[in-house]
């Protein structure tokens, strides 16, 4: 995409706005994104309001990641709920209820026919991305009777064609009445904990908010929301918009300020929340010119054709595996910061999701409660694959050397592709060029090597070349110095 604005850029746009006298700002948006704004000189983040280092920079234990953002006590009680407020429209209701303990939730339900795959779906994401090292809320399942849903005196619920329903209990049985149940007849939902603060409302993938003094670098810019991408990609949810993003106010260790949060995950995995998602849906945004005229060249033949045994399990829905392609899958709809998201993004993305153990996974997927065990096993072999073809893509495209260290006897560093099984040490070699003197070949046995300079006061820059039969050849530089008497790596360049 960024070679063909390019051309765009120099062949057809530039040469005409200089004719036509066209402002530099307009032209903006034909240029190759830049580099993100927010990264240090060890090309990280540090963890801010929007973002917190977690799982690839500390690995969770598997119970930790299970849990995810929940915290002890906060899952919904036993009931009675209070019904504080309902949706009757659409397809599904939703409810917002409070438990005994005093805490709201927003509660969701699966559609009829395919009890458990939108519920799973919004609680499984919802470990993952706070294993990668986002906000998002206290999401779980619940199964109850639904006797213990009891409304407000004062609940006012329309339901289709602005008919109101009654706010009895008669009144909510009508509400659930099409809803899929367990075998034991009870209901499944997903409860969503209301998320603490002072609610101030999305925020924007680009821009910045103008009630916010702390906002100064352009959401397009940040490289957590545009390394988004390929964790929404893994995690297959194309409903990344402004409206599944919410701002709160809150004050924590006697600061205040507005904190980030992701929200909603239904349409992730095999759902689209309301049935699951067909062959291609996310190959292409839902309003796409380019697909719509390939689609009326070809007669529709480009388009994969919906084929409902392409569907195993109900509980899962559609996903793809082996045949997943990261660059290929497409948001509904055009993201800024997705657009702008540069290689060395991509591959920031990409050692999160690789960090993701098959332990890790099965603990994630375990969480959504499955009742047939074959279904839950099928999805945990699919999200491997979907994550290791993230991986395998990134990591051809940028040098997958990383948590550079220094101690006495040298600079040492991780293979990840190695790491992660996707490449053999026993094919790797790194040819060595420090201070462009002539270089030297090193081998190592595992994922971890070492090589051995001499740290000094001065910057000491370190280029490695990594060689690999069917890999190309990528290269990383670093530069390393004595810092406060102790020997460091103080910058990256990829």
């Amino acid at each position: 995409m960024s070679n063909v604005a390019d051309y765009l850029s120099s062949a057809i746009v530039k040469p005409a706005a200089k004719k036509l006298n066209v402002p530099s700002g307009v032209l903006e948006a034909f240029r190759a994104p830049r580099e993100a704004k927010n990264v240090t000189e060890l090309d990280e983040i540090v963890d801010s309001s929007w973002f917190t280092n977690r799982n690839f920079r500390r690995r969770m234990s598997n119970d930790e990641f299970g849990e995810g953002p929940v915290q002890s006590g906060h899952a919904p009680d036993g009931g009675p709920w209070t019904v504080t407020k309902c949706k009757a429209d659409g397809i599904m209701p939703g409810f917002h209820i409070r438990d005994q303990k005093g805490d709201s939730y927003l509660l969701k339900f699966d559609p009829p026919g395919y009890l458990e795959m939108s519920t799973a779906a919004d609680v499984i994401a919802s470990k993952f991305l706070y294993a990668a090292g986002y906000n998002v809320p206290e999401n779980f399942i619940v199964t109850f009777d639904e006797h213990i849903l009891v409304p407000k005196a004062d609940l006012a619920c329309t339901g289709s064609l602005g008919r109101k329903l009654s706010s009895d209990p008669r009144g909510i049985s009508h509400f659930l009445e099409k809803l899929p149940r367990t075998e034991n007849g009870q209901l499944r939902a997903m409860a969503s904990k209301f998320i603490e603060g002072k609610i101030k409302g999305p925020f924007s993938y680009s821009g910045v908010r103008q009630d916010d003094p702390n906002d100064r670098i352009p959401h397009e810019h940040r490289r957590e929301l545009r390394g988004l991408r390929m964790i929404q990609a893994f995690l297959n949810n194309p409903d990344v918009k402004q409206l599944n993003t919410l701002d709160t106010y809150v004050e924590q260790d006697g600061q205040k300020f507005l904190k980030h949060y992701l929200i909603d995950f239904g349409d992730s995995l095999g759902s689209s929340s309301i049935e699951p998602k067909k062959p291609g849906t996310t190959d292409h945004y839902l309003f796409d010119p380019a697909e719509i005229m390939k689609t009326a060249v070809t007669l529709g033949l480009n388009r994969r054709r919906s084929d409902s045994s392409q569907i195993q399990y109900p509980s899962i829905g559609y996903i793809e595996g082996a045949t997943f392609e990261p660059m290929r899958w497409r948001s509904n709809s055009p993201n800024p910061a997705f657009e702008n998201m540069t290689k060395r993004d991509g591959y920031w993305a990409a050692k999160i999701v690789a960090s993701f153990t098959n332990e890790q996974i099965e603990a994630a997927v375990r969480a959504a409660q499955y009742s047939d065990p074959d279904a839950e096993r099928t999805l945990v072999q699919i999200l491997e694959l979907r994550r290791d073809r993230v991986a395998d893509y990134w990591f051809r495209r940028v040098a997958p050397l990383d948590r550079f260290r220094c101690t006495s006897q040298g600079l040492t560093f991780d293979d990840l592709a190695i790491e992660t099984g996707l490449d053999s040490a026993a094919n790797v070699t790194y040819e060595v060029m420090i201070d462009g003197l002539s270089p030297i070949t090193v081998s190592r046995s595992g994922f971890e090597t070492t090589i051995p300079i001499t740290v000094r006061e001065s910057l000491t820059k370190v280029q490695i070349r990594r060689l690999s039969p069917n890999w190309r050849e990528l290269e990383v530089t670093v530069m390393v110095q004595s810092v406060e008497g102790k020997p460091a790596a103080v910058g990256i360049q990829r």
